[in-house]
């Protein structure tokens, strides 16, 4: 019986675009597939619970380390660490067969693609060397020795490695409960294969809850009968589009990708789509497509100017622009940055420099703010918040919060002054809601240069009891995750709640122990 075997490809993204896609050939060639982080949501919790599950279902892990540490998430044991080693380490913990494969000469990897931040530095330093001392390594210095070095290390991993799972055609299996299967998927495609009518075909599909549909689709022989009806009905873009979005969306891989859309025929249909939606109140097939756009993310050039362009148009379907917006958000957070992500920055800039209407200008605000991770944008955040009204402040200060929160650490001294004016007018406002927020905000992304943390908990002395619990309440259930306490700080914080004496000190104490500040 030939196996097949799932391959989980782990390592930073942005900087190994090019490897990774010469890995994924390579694992190809050994018959294998691969599966890696271009399936994961852009939820952070919902994403480590995927990543795990794609994990357990593999039967091998390849680790590709370069110049970069990446994105910081929160491990099972809630401390903060890099994408990257957490995966490697779930894999290690739950016995996967492990290809480590690191850069041969670091100095050598352009400037873009290194870490520049002590911090990182120091965090991917450290990775290198437990890799490097938990296991034998295979050393790469470009793409295409990368590939020939996978192929030959993948082949003798398979060969080592016999009692791995792996996948089977159906009709190959030979296990009771297998060859229960195969007749079952036998009898579903039988009955498909009977039915005259397209919709009639979905329809019967339908009546499969999505984990049922989930088996389904798994069968090699289905997905082979259900492409050919996919050819069928190509020319009908309603039903194309109830055809393909009956597929379970774990499914919208590349392999499904490939077989189901030609680009051609989407965008076309897509680009038709969105010049009808200018003369409707309803839009649910584009509102679908536009969602399911957002997941099929290498098309997503393609989609973002027509897009764009339906947020900046007068339609009155609430819901369709609620879609635009996610989908540019979506854009705007990534990193590579593209000309419609120009485009939607200067557009909102411009029209809030003349004083034209941004509705709703929150949602837009955000917009703005979801591309800004870098320090070197505090001084568009900086003009944009002293340009405008309190209410716009408000909405920036919002979007500070919500997105750049988490990626933007203050260090130049220029930069440093600038957030410092947005502050002191923040505060100069006396609302307790942004008074906590500030502060947690200069904690949570270590701007210590603007106030030390002595300073930010000595101004807790000067706040109304409102204040003191907004912060510590948010700072003990969503700040903690990505900051890392000694136990020495954890007692000064508890200190801290019991001298106030607060009411609700008690309650503030428990959520501590509760979300991490256990002896």
């Amino acid at each position: 019986m030939k196996k097949r075997y799932q391959v989980f490809v782990s390592s930073t993204y942005t900087d190994l675009i090019e490897e990774r896609k010469e890995v994924s050939q390579a694992i190809l060639k050994c018959n294998c597939f691969p599966a890696g982080m271009e399936l994961f949501p852009a939820s952070t919790k919902e994403k480590w619970a995927v990543i795990k599950n794609v994990i357990d279902d593999s039967d091998f892990f390849i680790l590709i380390i370069a110049g970069r540490y990446g994105s910081l998430g929160i491990d099972d044991q809630g401390k903060k660490m890099g994408y990257t080693e957490m995966e490697y380490d779930y894999a290690i913990a739950t016995g996967k067969p492990v290809l480590a494969f690191i850069h041969s000469n670091p100095k050598k990897i352009a400037a873009e693609f290194v870490e520049t931040d002590k911090d990182m530095i120091i965090r991917l330093e450290k990775f290198r060397s437990k890799v490097s001392e938990d296991r034998i390594i295979a050393k790469w210095d470009n793409k295409d020795h990368l590939h020939s070095v996978v192929i030959s290390s993948l082949n003798d991993a398979i060969k080592n490695n016999p009692t791995a799972d792996g996948w089977m055609r159906a009709n190959e299996t030979k296990t009771d409960h297998s060859e229960k299967l195969s007749i079952n998927i036998d009898k579903i495609i039988s009955e498909f294969e009977k039915i005259s009518s397209s919709y009639e075909k979905l329809n019967f599909l339908s009546k499969y809850d999505n984990e049922k549909r989930k088996n389904i689709f798994n069968n090699e022989f289905f997905i082979r009968h259900y492409i050919q009806f996919l050819d069928n009905c190509i020319t009908d873009e309603a039903l194309l589009w109830e055809a393909i979005t009956t597929i379970p969306s774990h499914y919208l891989d590349k392999r499904i990708k490939d077989i189901v859309v030609s680009e051609a025929k989407i965008v076309a249909m897509f680009n038709q789509l969105c010049l009808q939606a200018k003369s409707q109140d309803e839009n649910k097939l584009l509102i679908h497509t536009i969602r399911l756009l957002r997941n099929l993310d290498e098309y997503k050039t393609d989609y973002s100017m027509p897009v764009f362009n339906l947020l900046k148009s007068d339609t009155n379907d609430n819901e369709l622009k609620d879609a635009c917006f996610n989908y540019c958000e979506f854009l705007c957070l990534r990193l590579d940055k593209n000309e419609t992500h120009k485009n939607i920055v200067s557009y909102i800039l411009d029209t809030l420099k003349n004083k034209e209407p941004l509705f709703p200008k929150k949602k837009w605000i955000e917009l703005l703010l979801s591309s800004c991770a870098y320090e070197s944008d505090m001084p568009l955040i900086h003009n944009v918040f002293f340009d405008n009204d309190k209410e716009t402040k408000q909405y920036v200060l919002d979007g500070m919060f919500r997105f750049c929160g988490s990626y933007m650490f203050i260090h130049d001294i220029k930069m440093q002054n600038l957030f410092f004016e947005i502050c002191e007018e923040a505060y100069s406002w006396d609302d307790d809601y942004y008074t906590a927020s500030l502060l947690q905000y200069c904690l949570f992304t270590r701007t210590i240069d603007i106030f030390t943390v002595d300073e930010i908990y000595e101004k807790l002395d000067s706040v109304n009891n409102d204040v003191f619990y907004l912060f510590f309440s948010g700072f003990i259930s969503d700040v903690y995750e990505c900051y890392e306490l000694n136990d020495k700080e954890k007692e000064r914080i508890r200190n801290i709640i019991k001298m106030r004496k607060h009411p609700r000190g008690n309650k503030l104490l428990e959520l501590f122990d509760k979300f991490g500040g256990e002896r």
